[in-house]
């Protein structure tokens, strides 16, 4: 049976017959259970496992079919086990596979193009290297939004000082920097006396400091100040000092002469000099280094530094290794340590885009730029799919939301105070409102002899009026949301009518009226904002309708209408039970 199943799979694929199949020419090549494979998903499945390719041979393919066939059904049989043993329900199964399916989601739940343009951003960024000093003025772990406020109108304050002509950005830092290691200072760990950066952070590059600062560095101009930058560490004022192209480690031989404690400035600038005229007289750099250099951990080993990053290295070293090329060595320089004469000895060089690319994913997974991807994959869905947002929709419950919420929901520790118990949070509503289509109808008297609202169906006549009305609303709300809730309203507008009136047939000089509905009813309002709602409404009241001879004209312009025995006495004024419909806008007052 095996045998003829191999034949039959491996004429399939000697004839590359990998490609959807009808059904009809797709058989059927295994039972496993009661699941029925197909020729074309097992084919699929041993194509996607093996690596044998189109030009393996036929022995070769054979085999391979051979082995996998085996594979292909064992599995197949310990997934029909497991979920016959419900070991798709145990909780340890359920974790580990929910995050194997949000590691293979990830990828899918980004914009692929703004990601690539990110990865090419970081590419760039990781051959440079910024130079900048800054003023920091510290927020608490977790600030209030006053604490917030009072730093960020510090910040502001002292950035008016910065962009000042002539001023003094280390200065300013020493004196207002909230940076501990911008003033000199005792080190905690190790209790000496520390010099003061005067708030120089010396040189770094990309995923050296946290996103908005390198953000903001990398975009600035050499000597700008920025406005105040936010960071999880508080605000910062940026000054870029310098921007050059270097890349990963660099391992140098130094000649070092002087200390910081070392007044002799003559003293150190005639060795140093010295030191110079014998290299550029062609002396070797490791017999120059053990005469004249002053560095005791290097001398033994010819002045090697190995393998240092650009943020772990004195800045003027930094700038002279971007100038130098490998092999060359600098003139003499200052620092605050003494002076120096750097040799380049080794320059990493970044690999192609391509090889650097998942290092890249993986570090920016972990800082805020991973976000933008994602925030803009959103966007587009909302976008596709006509996504509403209802917090702008009703702002009232949105706002009641945000009032609810204090800084202790980013710690995890929120909790709802408890409210009174509701029936159906029950509330009583004013508004004025703007009626725009208010078809009313209803069946009125024009009898005489009788009051007017009791007798129906003699002389009656059906009527729609249309028109514009201006009134107010009481509602009492019976749902959650405030959108149903039973309502009285009054109304008074001015109506131009049509009607259809029974046994009288001069339907051009129906005049126009004035008319002042009670209603009671169903209302149902839509929020456009807190205050503002269209609102639709049904119910059953009372209308008085008056008629003057300003409002008395018909249809053609005339009174005649009004000189009709008939119909004059209903015509002077009018009252009936009305069933109506309306709908409008209207501003809550409370």
């Amino acid at each position: 049976m095996k045998k003829t199943f191999i034949v039959l799979l491996f004429g399939a694929l000697i004839g590359n017959s990998l490609e959807a199949q009808d059904v009809n020419t797709d058989p059927i090549v295994m039972e496993i259970g009661d699941e029925k494979i197909t020729q074309s998903e097992f084919l699929k499945n041993f194509r996607q496992a093996n690596s044998v390719g189109d030009n393996a041979t036929a022995d070769q393919k054979r085999k391979a079919l051979n082995e996998y066939v085996d594979l292909f059904v064992n599995f197949r049989l310990k997934i029909k086990e497991a979920l016959a043993e419900r070991y798709d329900t145990v909780p340890s199964f359920v974790e580990e596979y929910s995050t194997y399916r949000n590691e293979l989601a990830a990828p899918y739940l980004i914009d692929s193009k703004l990601l690539e343009e990110i990865l090419q951003e970081v590419y760039r960024r990781n051959q440079q290297a910024v130079r900048a000093s800054h003023i920091m003025v510290a927020l608490p772990r977790n600030p209030s939004p006053d604490d917030t406020l009072k730093a960020y109108q510090k910040a502001m304050d002292i950035y008016e000082q910065a962009i000042k002509k002539g001023a003094d950005f280390k200065k300013l830092a020493i004196a207002l920097s909230e940076d501990p290691s911008a003033k000199d200072h005792v080190s905690p760990t190790s209790g000496q006396e520390l010099k003061g950066n005067g708030g120089d952070l010396g040189y770094f590059t990309v995923f050296d400091m946290v996103y908005p600062f390198e953000e903001a560095a990398f975009t600035m101009e050499v000597g700008e100040v920025s406005k105040p930058v936010r960071s999880n560490f508080g605000y910062h004022i940026i000054k870029l000092v310098d921007k050059i192209s270097i890349y990963g480690k660099s391992s140098i031989q130094h000649i070092w002469v002087g200390s910081m404690s070392d007044k002799d400035e003559n003293r150190m600038m005639s060795r140093i000099n010295d030191a110079y005229r014998r290299l550029s007289e062609g002396e070797d750099f490791n017999k120059v280094v053990r005469d004249c250099s002053e560095d005791r951990a290097t001398i033994p080993v010819n002045g090697l530094i190995e393998d240092v990053p650009v943020q772990r290295m004195v800045p003027e070293y930094v700038s002279k290794i971007a100038e130098l090329k490998v092999g060359e060595f600098s003139k003499p320089f200052k620092t605050d340590f003494g002076w120096h004469i750097i040799k380049v000895v080794k320059k990493d060089t970044i690999a192609p885009f391509e090889d650097m690319k998942p290092f890249y994913k993986q570090r920016i997974s972990r800082d805020q730029r991973s976000k933008q991807p994602q925030n803009v994959f959103v966007e587009n869905m909302k976008e596709k799919y006509g996504f509403i947002d209802y917090t702008s929709k009703n702002k009232q419950a949105f706002d009641e939301l945000l009032s609810a919420l204090t800084d202790s929901v980013f710690r995890g520790t929120w909790a709802q105070e408890a409210k009174p118990a509701t029936a159906g949070n029950k509330k009583l509503e004013f508004s004025v409102h703007l009626g725009g289509s208010i078809p009313m109808g209803g069946f009125e008297t024009c009898d005489e002899e009788l009051p007017p609202f009791m007798v129906l169906g003699h002389n009656n006549y059906a009527q729609a009026n249309m028109g514009l009305n201006l009134g107010g609303k009481m509602k009492y709300n019976i749902s959650p949301n405030n959108r149903f809730g039973f309502m009285a309203t009054i109304d008074l507008f001015y109506n131009s009518a049509f009607s259809y009136v029974k046994d009288y047939k001069d339907v051009e000089d129906i005049p126009s009226y004035i008319n002042i509905p009670l209603m009671l009813g169903i209302n149902y309002d839509y929020n456009i904002t807190t205050d503002l709602s269209i609102w639709g409404e049904a119910g059953v009241g009372a209308n008085l309708r008056i008629i003057t001879p300003w409002t008395g004209k018909g249809l053609t312009g005339s009174n005649d209408y009004l000189a009709s025995e008939e119909l004059a006495y209903e015509y002077k004024y009018d009252n009936a039970i009305t069933l109506a419909a309306q709908v409008g806008i209207g501003a809550k007052l409370m």
